[in-house]
């Protein structure tokens, strides 16, 4: 789109450049109107094609904006998962070495333990 929008706005300079070096020398009659008209219609292209790509790069800014939105809530959810996820396997984890510590004081009651303080 943006390709398009310079080759249309340098057809509609070339022909409006095209139309003023005529001008001055009074080409063949109907020549001059003939320029004049397509110097008008290459501007109206051009600005129609710049009116297209403003459209687009508005279009696409605004996709950007609702994908980094949705981007963040699906990293926030899967953050969410994971850390579940970790504090299952640490709980797991600790109900593993709980229930080795009651089997060894079992097996060995007569060892003292000393008692761990958590912070």
């Amino acid at each position: 789109v943006l390709k398009r929008r310079t080759e249309a706005r340098s057809k509609a300079d070339g022909r409006a450049a095209k139309l003023m070096m005529n001008q001055s020398s009074m080409a063949y009659p109907g020549t001059l109107d003939r320029m004049e008209t397509e110097a008008a219609m290459y501007d109206e292209m051009a600005t129609e094609v710049a009116k297209e790509a403003d459209e687009v790069a508005l279009r696409l800014q605004n996709e950007v904006g609702r994908i980094g939105v949705l981007r963040v809530k699906q990293w926030d959810s899967s953050m969410k998962v994971i850390a579940s996820g970790f504090k299952e396997a640490c709980a797991e984890n600790a109900a593993i070495w709980e229930s080795a510590l009651e089997a060894f004081k079992r097996e060995f009651p007569d060892v003292k333990i000393p008692v761990a303080s958590v912070s």
